[in-house]
């Protein structure tokens, strides 16, 4: 099943399996524990609404093989790795709100073509005891705000621009 329009939900939680959204939009609160978020090569995408909060906890894959566009908060807890991929090249993550990573964090891709990692928004690296890394095969465009907290963000395929702070 596909799910389209409106989604509301409140500590709801991805265990495992396929989420298959074409024109989604979430609400809420959603734990993502692993799995795989799916869109339609050329479909709608998925939308992430400024008063949705997605928290990525460490362990098991999570794979977005599709389009995404954050409008609200995307939370990895710690060693978590997200991968941008779907063999196609067409996995886009849009960030227009906050993505945070809280621990040693990695975005990866793991197909062909290459996945992207577009912050408009606000793209933090809060926490940990060492790097989170944009790997190589994920390109990360920046014209948002990059902030550096603790340790070093590692940026391994970019075009930058916006700002970057370290703190």
């Amino acid at each position: 099943h596909t799910l389209t329009g409106d989604l509301t939900a409140q500590n709801l939680e991805m265990q495992s399996g396929n989420f298959w959204t074409g024109g989604a939009r979430l609400h809420g609160s959603l734990t993502w524990v692993a799995g795989n978020w799916l869109t339609t090569v050329g479909g709608p995408g998925m939308t992430v609404a400024p008063d949705c909060t997605i928290v990525l906890v460490p362990g098991n894959y999570k794979y977005l093989i599709g389009i995404a566009t954050n409008h609200g908060a995307l939370v990895l807890t710690g060693n978590t790795a997200l991968y941008l991929d779907n063999g196609g090249g067409h996995a886009r993550l849009v960030n227009s709100g906050l993505v945070e990573s809280q621990g040693n964090d990695t975005f990866l891709h793991g197909g062909t073509g290459g996945g992207v990692l577009e912050n408009r928004g606000t793209f933090t690296k809060s926490g940990g005891n060492a790097a989170s890394t944009v790997a190589s095969g994920v390109l990360f465009l920046n014209t948002g705000t990059v902030t550096v907290q603790t340790q070093t963000l590692n940026l391994q395929n970019g075009l930058l621009s916006g700002s970057f702070n370290g703190e």
